[in-house]
């Protein structure tokens, strides 16, 4: 998913909630913004198709999540240290970057 079209989404809610503002049936009416006619109203069947369409999109994908390291896999790494962080990254099914980070953090605790 792509930043401009989560920007896109959220300017184009913004237009229609203005519409909304003008609208006879909405605006402040007793306090209240909820009013009947909008559940039958185009702009706000938009509105919540935009919206579910956003929170859907901005979840973090399952194959991202945050993986702790073991201590398997950290003496896996200070054993093998001499190799390149790409090698290291496939031998330990970790991004080079998390490989990189990890290396940096053992030095910090002067355990390399």
């Amino acid at each position: 998913m792509r930043h401009d079209d989560k920007t896109k989404a959220r300017i184009r809610i913004g237009k229609l909630l203005n519409i909304c503002r003008k609208c006879p049936y909405g605006g402040l009416r007793n306090s209240s913004r909820y009013v009947q006619q909008c559940e039958t109203c185009d702009v706000y069947k938009e509105m919540r198709v935009l919206g579910d369409w956003l929170i859907n999109t901005s979840h973090q994908p399952k194959g991202k999540r945050i993986k702790k390291w073991t201590e398997e896999e950290r003496r896996l790494l200070i054993n093998n240290i001499h190799l390149p962080v790409r090698n290291l990254s496939e031998l330990l099914n970790r991004t080079p970057q998390s490989v990189r980070n990890q290396i940096g953090y053992l030095k910090r605790k002067g355990l390399l």
